[in-house]
């Protein structure tokens, strides 16, 4: 989750049933704009969202987001057990500039067809439903395309397996909702494969922490401060001549000339 550079219609001051909400709920549908993808889609995790938009303030996100669903402004929903919120007229409000990264978050049906429909939606879309749940499949599909997402969950835990000597599988969601939860937030191929790499020299081949060495540990919470940390570093090459001068020593040393 990261966020980006979004405008503030004139309009959003003239809704009369935005007026009536709190003043957080209202700056928190602003922040939320900020915080979408390109589809107006996001992970709802309420620490996180107050960590951006509300850091030195004490509030309910988890409230403030069920009020605005209430009112029609966001949709709830989840897949696979993790949460989301799609803001339903973001893209009639926000120009997206071309290069902004594809969405990799997935709709349920009902979400879809709502999405179709929002030119006809009253200003609050009130008519979209909140909250949904859906028990589809692992296999999500794009909001534009309908194929299965482009996550490349195959190299990423293959590369974890190869690395560890173990056998996770790349088509099972426990595995898959790490990662997919990771790419949403930014990071790509190269930054898990680091962090396999980074934790392997400490962990590998021990018994208390070889445990560790999984998908939801390695791709959990703490994803940033172990692609950061710093791995240990093999000591630089010797040169040519390096090498040259220890075997003569070893040579004199054995002929008893050098100590």
């Amino acid at each position: 989750m990261k966020a980006r550079n979004r405008i503030i219609q004139p309009e959003f001051f003239q809704n009369k049933i935005l007026s009536n909400m709190k003043t957080h709920a209202r700056l928190l549908f602003i922040g939320l704009w900020q915080l979408a993808d390109r589809e107006g889609l996001l992970l709802n995790n309420p620490d996180l969202i107050k960590g951006f938009l509300f850091p030195y303030e004490k509030v309910s996100v988890e409230n403030l987001l069920k009020s605005l669903a209430s009112k029609g402004f966001i949709v709830l929903y989840s897949v696979q057990e993790i949460a989301y919120i799609w803001i339903p007229k973001f893209k009639i409000h926000q120009p997206i500039h071309k290069h902004e990264t594809q969405s990799v978050i997935p709709l349920p049906d009902d979400v879809i067809k709502c999405q179709d429909n929002v030119d006809t939606c009253s200003d609050n879309v009130d008519t979209c439903p909140a909250p949904i749940t859906s028990s589809s499949s692992s296999s999500f599909t794009s909001t534009k395309s309908g194929k299965p997402d482009d996550i490349p969950y195959e190299e990423i835990i293959s590369y974890l397996n190869e690395k560890t000597g173990k056998n996770f599988q790349q088509d099972k969601e426990t595995n898959r909702k790490w990662v997919r939860l990771r790419w949403q937030d930014g990071y790509r191929v190269p930054d898990f494969k680091r962090v396999v790499d980074n934790k392997c020299p400490d962990w590998l081949n021990d018994e208390e922490n070889d445990k560790y060495l999984q998908p939801s540990t390695l791709f959990g919470n703490k994803f940033e401060g172990y692609l950061n940390q710093r791995s240990a570093q093999a000591p630089p090459e010797k040169t040519a001549d390096q090498l040259y001068v220890e075997r003569e020593h070893e040579a004199q040393r054995k002929a008893g000339l050098r100590e």
